[in-house]
Formats: structure tokens, C-alpha cells, sequence
């Protein structure tokens, strides 16, 4: 009979059952919160079953967002910029939004005022307030493009005090070329609606460029001054615009300054305008007058414009409230005390850096304008910063003659003029091209046809001899171009009313503008007898 010898109970197996393994512990775990019950219980399961569950659910939105990332491609503009309009006059455009269900309507005409989307049954005539249908704001809206599907967002963002606009688009692709693409489609189509127009820009109070409005190109040939003086100036334009290597390889600044002075009136903002439309520039207006501008503010102004524009200063002589030179300056404590009180901040050093210091822009051409020449600093009017200096003097007799054949050129006849001529003229009156003007013109002089018929409007030759005869009743350069104009205005249509009038007006005109000067010459001379007197008192008191 064999004798079984009883072992100890192993110490390791009583270890482990005193200290289960981590999984095990962790299946014990799960298994008693799954089983157990009370309050406290519960609690535990609901955090950590939620804790589960939002860490699932941020690992499926990180990879849902790095395959978004891969698929789409999103492109975000603001209402700041250019491309902002390009691409919403582009979406203004898309037949889409007439048949969306959510959308936005708009009469905004993107600084060109191109026609966009109709409103149905709307006819397409002179109303420039089309109805253009668009994404609405915090809205979604979708479209495709070139076999590519495109998301739209917009939405308004506050940045401080201000509002902005905010267009996000997206594309379902993986190749940039389609953006790129669809940018330029939308470029395309703003340069298109804006080929017959200038954009004019101004500076906001942020002191941001911004479109302000867009103006028509004006032909030069509607400009009228004296022979040569147009060709002059935009020869010289376009010699500059087109010799920015030569330049560089002198070592010369890509700057032009063009300097246009003379009386009011004379057409020193109208050929600016004209000039623009054929050189295909932007106008930039610089107010030098702004109370809230000062020599840092106009010095970033013009560092951030374009390399080609065309940077205008009016009145550049009343930037100051006393001469712009520095021979005729007040005393300083007096000048200080007027520009504190008028907050008038910019000075002459500090235009002059800003015109050709180190951050000024190359290749643009600055035009400023005065009324008086002889107030602006020397300085101010030299080689470098204003090249060309450009005299507007008032009308002379050809001018005269030339703006009065082209005021009353004939008009092509359309359907509603022909209806009128029908009728004896609009609205059943004379339409003034009906006068006979024998022996009215000169006295004793009778021409041998009437320069007027009653029957139709004058022809070529009638608009010759009436130019002629007309200019002989305008003394040279007494009157300037735009009250000439603003005569013929009263007259529109009518030029044998005007021609009837012109002595009339023509001595109403120098009666008051020697009535203007003697007013002048009158306060000119109470500043000197009140000078004389503040001159008299001072020297007595060291006598």
C-alpha cells in the first residue's frame, strides 16, 4: 500500500488569486458594472458609455475630414477685394439662381452696373436697377461647373466696428487647374461687362482702397482744347507706360507727374477722365483736404496703389489752408493754430516723401490739379515729381466754335425721335432747329441761305457756318468752357435760341465778372489800408 505524501498549496497560485492579471481585472471590471445595479452604478455606465461613444465619433469626423480635405478644395474670398466682384458678377450671372428655391435678390451692379439675371417678363431696356438673383447669407447653395460639383456659402463677419462679406466656395476635385479655371471665366466676364467703363476708387475710413463707382470711358476726341495739347499729354502716357525697362536700366524711378493748371472750368478733370478710358487705367482719388489724413496715413495710400493707375489730386493747392510754399507760409505759431482748428495734418515734407520718398509706387501716372500754380512750392513743382506742366486757359474762339458743332451734332434718329419729329417735335413743340436767323446774326448782313431750316435739323455745312458765327460773339479767353457749355444747356436742342441770346448772355457774363474783380480788388485793398494800420501801431511803439 503505497503512502501519497499531500503537498502545500503552491505559494504563486495563492498570488494569483490575491493579484488577478490586468485583463483579467479589466473583464471583472466590465462584467460588474455591466451586472451590478443602483444609482451609483448607473451614473458610471451612462460616462463611460457616452466617453465611448464621443471618441468614436471624433475619430470618424477627424477621417471624414482629412478625406474632405483631399476631395474638395475650398477657396475663400473676400468682399475687399477684387476677385470678390469678379466672381459674384460671374454667379449673378448663372442661370441657376432663377430657378433656385432659396435665394437672394440684389440690385447691386458690382461697380459696373452690367445687367445680370431678369426678373421673368422684365424687358431689357435703359432701368439700371436689374433685380440680379444670388446666394443668400448663411445659406448653401450648389452648382456645376465644367462637370464638377461646386458648394457656395455666404455670409457676413464681424471685424470690429465693421460688417464684411464673405463668399466660400468649394469644389469637388482634386486638381487645382479647375479653380484657377473657374477664376478666370469669372475675371473674363468682369473685364468684358467693364470694357466701355473706368472704375474709380477711393480711400474708407480704414484707409483701404475701395471701388466708390464706375464711369463711362469718355472719348478724347470730346475733349475740346486748343490744338495739340491733348496729343501732348497722351502721347506722353503712353511713351511712360510703355518704358518701364528703360527706365530701370537708367536707374531712373518708373514715375510720372503731369501738373494741369489754369482757371476753373477749363477741363482739367474732363481730360483726366478721357485719358483714363484710352490708356485703360483706374482712377485713384487721393482728397488731400480729408481732415483725418495725415503724412503716415497718405504715405501708405500711395505705397498700396497699383503699378498702373492713374493717381489724381484735385486742388492739390488746397491741401493746405494757406499757399502750398514755402516763401509765402504764415508764421508757424499762426499756421499751426489754422491747421489745428481746420485739423488739417498733412505737410509739405510729408507730401513730397509720399510723391517720390522710397515707398512711393512706380508706374503710376499722378495727375493734380491746380487753380492757383503760383502757390505751390517750388519743390513741389519740379522735375521728378510733376515732369509735365500743362497751362488750361479759358475758351478761345476756336473752342468756342468746336463746342458748339458738337453740341449740336444730329443725333441718329431712333423710334422714339422719328415719332417726335413726326409730330412737329416732342412733345408737340417747335424742336428748335426752326428759326430763321437772316440779318440777326451780324448787322446789315443777310446769309444767303438760312442757317436754320424749319423743316430739319441743320445738316454738316449749317453746323459750320452757325460754329462760325457764333464764335464771333465770344470774346477770347474771357469765358471758360464750362459756362459756355452751361449755356448751350439752356438751349439744348435749340440752336437758333442760342444763337439769339449769346450777345445777351455774353454781357451778363462780363458784367459780373468785373463786378467779381473790382469785389476782389476791393477786399484786397481793406487788407492793405488794415495792414498799413497794424503796421503804423507797431512802429510806434519803439518811436
Amino acid at each position: 500500500m503505497s503512502t501519497q505524501t499531500e503537498h502545500p498549496p503552491s505559494v504563486a497560485t495563492a498570488d494569483q488569486d490575491a493579484h488577478p492579471s490586468p485583463s483579467s481585472f479589466a473583464t471583472l471590471m466590465i462584467t460588474s458594472l455591466l451586472t451590478s445595479s443602483g444609482p451609483t452604478w448607473d451614473l458610471l455606465r451612462f460616462f463611460i458609455i457616452g466617453g465611448i461613444a464621443e471618441v468614436i465619433r471624433r475619430c470618424f469626423m477627424f477621417i471624414w475630414r482629412r478625406l474632405g480635405d483631399q476631395l474638395w478644395i475650398s477657396v475663400t474670398l473676400e468682399e475687399w477685394d477684387d476677385s470678390y466682384n469678379w466672381l459674384m458678377l460671374w454667379l449673378s450671372k448663372k442661370p441657376e439662381w432663377t430657378r433656385a428655391k432659396d435665394l437672394s435678390l440684389s440690385t447691386h451692379s458690382f461697380g459696373i452696373g452690367a445687367i445680370a439675371a431678369l426678373v421673368e417678363g422684365e424687358k431689357d431696356g435703359n432701368d439700371q436697377n436689374k433685380i440680379r438673383f444670388l446666394p443668400s447669407y448663411d445659406r448653401t447653395a450648389s452648382l456645376w461647373y465644367r462637370g464638377h460639383y461646386v458648394r457656395l456659402s455666404r455670409s457676413r463677419v464681424s471685424e470690429g466696428m465693421w460688417m464684411k462679406q464673405v463668399l466660400t466656395v468649394k469644389i469637388l476635385a482634386r486638381d487645382h487647374e479647375i479653380v484657377n479655371q473657374l477664376l478666370l471665366d469669372a475675371k473674363s466676364a468682369w473685364k468684358i461687362a467693364k470694357a466701355e467703363s473706368i472704375f474709380i476708387y477711393a480711400y474708407d475710413a480704414r484707409n483701404e482702397w475701395r471701388l466708390v463707382a464706375s464711369r463711362p470711358k469718355r472719348p478724347l476726341s470730346s475733349i475740346i482744347l486748343d490744338t495739340g495739347i491733348k496729343e501732348k499729354v497722351l502721347d506722353d502716357a503712353k511713351d511712360f507706360l510703355d518704358s518701364k525697362q528703360w527706365y530701370a536700366e537708367r536707374g531712373i524711378p518708373f514715375r510720372r507727374g503731369y501738373l494741369l493748371y489754369g482757371a476753373p472750368g477749363t477741363g482739367k478733370t474732363s481730360i483726366i477722365h478721357s485719358l483714363a478710358g484710352e490708356l485703360g487705367l483706374d482712377v485713384y482719388i487721393i482728397s488731400l483736404s480729408r481732415s483725418n489724413l495725415d503724412d503716415n496715413v497718405l504715405q501708405q495710400l500711395i505705397s498700396d496703389l497699383p503699378e498702373k493707375c492713374i493717381a489724381l489730386m484735385e486742388d492739390i493747392d488746397a491741401a493746405f489752408h494757406h499757399s502750398l510754399n514755402r516763401e509765402t507760409e504764415k508764421p508757424e505759431g499762426t499756421a499751426a493754430a489754422e491747421n489745428k482748428e481746420e485739423g488739417s495734418k498733412i505737410t509739405l515734407s510729408g507730401l513730397l516723401n509720399a510723391l517720390d520718398g522710397v515707398g512711393a509706387q512706380e508706374g503710376r501716372l499722378l495727375f493734380a490739379t491746380t487753380n492757383r500754380y503760383e502757390a505751390l512750392d517750388h519743390a513741389l513743382r519740379r522735375p521728378g515729381r510733376m515732369d509735365v506742366h500743362v497751362e488750361f486757359k479759358l475758351a478761345s474762339q476756336y473752342q468756342a466754335g468746336e463746342l458748339f458743332k458738337r453740341f449740336y451734332k444730329p443725333e441718329k434718329a431712333g423710334p422714339r425721335k422719328a415719332e417726335a419729329a413726326a409730330n412737329g417735335g416732342e412733345s408737340g413743340r417747335d424742336s428748335g432747329y426752326c428759326t430763321p436767323l437772316q440779318g440777326k446774326l451780324v448787322e446789315n448782313e443777310v446769309p444767303e441761305k438760312p442757317l436754320c431750316s424749319r423743316k430739319k435739323g441743320p445738316d454738316a455745312a449749317d453746323l459750320v457756318r452757325l460754329g462760325e458765327k457764333f464764335k464771333d460773339h465770344i470774346p477770347d479767353r474771357e469765358i471758360s468752357m464750362a459756362a459756355l457749355q452751361g449755356y448751350l444747356m439752356t438751349h439744348k436742342g435749340r440752336p437758333c435760341d442760342a444763337m439769339e441770346g449769346v450777345e445777351a448772355w455774353v454781357q451778363n457774363e462780363m458784367e459780373k465778372r468785373e463786378k467779381e474783380v473790382k469785389s476782389a480788388g476791393e477786399s484786397c485793398t481793406s487788407h492793405q489800408q488794415e495792414g498799413k494800420i497794424h503796421l503804423s501801431r507797431f512802429a510806434r511803439l519803439f518811436m
